[in-house]
């Protein structure tokens, strides 16, 4: 058998093992045929997405002064926000800087700081997909989080769950999952509903964990 031979079997192998690991983990954690569309995040401190279309000069320096690229230009010409800055939390989730340098960065004043909080959105759990619903056991999101034990905690049956009233939307949890379409995803904050059920963490009133990141 030549050389040749041999390495088109083992091309050939390796193909077909490929091929029945996807089936297996298709078959044990079923996916949507048709991929999501991308769900972007406005900049912290935005206000409703109309009115940041509209106030938006496209200076982009707030895109600058993004230490960790969380903040970019959108490059999706199907999205209504191509040209503009926004978070995609799959690519690079956004530390949350405490000094927010991207809002102090914009002249036009339509990054502003509203209160004490900066909120993008609230992350929601795709439990049919999730391999802690479907598997049993995983936890990267919840070792990941910022505000581990509050924003994403375990609740009475053992099971991760969101707290609406801590998570900030940063995008952590949907960056570091572990699936090739992540379980898990930011539902904006101009897309919430006023009178969202707020779920209240085991942590409450106590110290969370260091966060993951921070700007240094």
């Amino acid at each position: 058998m030549s050389s040749l031979q041999k390495n088109i079997r083992r091309k050939d192998f390796f193909r077909e093992c490929w091929q029945m690991v996807r089936e297996l983990v298709a078959e044990a954690i079923p996916m949507e045929k048709t991929p999501r569309s991308t769900i972007y995040l406005l900049p912290p401190g935005a206000p409703s997405p109309e009115q940041f279309l509209d106030k938006c000069t496209q200076c982009y320096e707030c895109v600058a002064q993004c230490a960790h690229y969380a903040i970019q230009v959108c490059r999706d010409e199907k999205s209504p926000y191509f040209g503009y800055p926004v978070v995609e939390p799959r690519r690079q989730a956004c530390y949350m800087c405490p000094d927010f340098p991207c809002i102090s960065a914009c002249s036009q004043g339509v990054l502003e700081l509203s209160g004490n909080t900066v909120k993008l959105g609230v992350a929601v759990i795709r439990q049919n997909q999730c391999l802690d619903y479907q598997q049993g056991f995983c936890q990267t999101c919840l070792n990941n989080c910022p505000k581990s034990g509050k924003a994403i905690f375990r609740n009475a049956s053992g099971k991760l769950e969101i707290s609406s009233q801590y998570c900030d939307g940063c995008g952590m949890c949907v960056m570091v999952c572990v699936l090739e379409e992540p379980a898990i995803y930011i539902l904006p904050t101009y897309h919430q509903h006023k009178n969202l059920t707020t779920k209240k963490s085991p942590l409450d009133g106590k110290t969370p964990n260091k966060g993951v990141h921070s700007c240094q």
